[in-house]
């Protein structure tokens, strides 16, 4: 089964990813990775860690991730418990089945205050911070700016 998850983006096509160390929200150029198969790891702007790049995705959404991925799962198994019982019902035993009740998901949103476009000098990549005149890493080459 394959659950396909629409990330929100902002204005100019950034997607957030979060520090698993220091849990700050920086955003990357949504085609950056679709695009390429460059980069493995990150490093984080605030901090300088650099991990692997699934380490980066944001508290949210690893938590609507698995909404979304318990709630295919469960019309799986309502569409299979559907089927068997429409197999039973001219046979001597019958089956009858529940529907598991869903709940609303509530959609991603995007931070605010994430503006401060910052263009790497030594690789070119392009990311976005919060605040102006700070030191950051850069998420692609860990040069510092």
């Amino acid at each position: 089964m394959e659950v396909n998850i629409e990330l929100p983006v902002d204005e100019d096509g950034f997607i957030e990813y979060e520090c698993p160390n220091c849990q700050k929200i920086f955003r990357l150029s949504k085609n950056l990775f679709t695009n390429s198969e460059d980069y493995h790891e990150l490093y984080c702007p605030y901090c300088g860690l650099n991990s692997e790049i699934d380490d980066f995705y944001t508290t949210e959404f690893v938590e609507y991730a698995h909404a979304l991925a318990e709630r295919a799962a469960l019309e799986e198994l309502n569409r299979g418990l559907k089927s068997l019982e429409r197999k039973t019902r001219n046979s001597m035993v019958k089956i009858k089945t529940k529907q598991t009740k869903m709940s609303e998901l509530e959609m991603l949103s995007l931070h605010h205050g994430l503006d401060n476009l910052i263009k790497c000098n030594k690789c070119n990549g392009e990311y976005k911070i919060e605040g102006e005149g700070i030191i950051s890493y850069c998420p692609f080459c860990g040069e510092i700016k």
